[in-house]
């Protein structure tokens, strides 16, 4: 961890100082701010649509693994059922079931 944090040190120090005096003060924020969202939110920040609230605490407490039992498939078994059948469309894996 410490390798990375200095690495991202070193960019940021090279790369900082030119970009503010070239691209103002805003530009430069902004282009950090979402560089820095972006590798937050693709690195860190798991999918959990369509999973439970206990099915996300429980992958937090794992270590960052999804447990078997806390899978969106398994999770969809023991919900409760729509009346009307779901409709799947092959072609691009919307509404297929588990």
């Amino acid at each position: 961890m410490l390798r990375e944090d200095l690495f991202a040190n070193f960019i940021v120090g090279v790369v900082f100082l030119g970009a503010l005096g070239s691209l103002g003060g805003s530009v430069t924020f902004g282009i950090f701010l979402g560089l820095v969202s972006f590798a937050f939110d693709y690195v860190l920040a798991p999918e959990t649509k369509g999973r439970p609230l206990q099915a996300i605490r429980t992958y937090w407490y794992n270590g960052r693994r999804w447990s078997e039992e806390s899978s969106i498939c398994a999770f969809r078994k023991t919900a409760i059922r729509p009346s009307r059948p779901q409709q799947v469309y092959p072609s691009s894996g919307i509404g297929a079931r588990c």
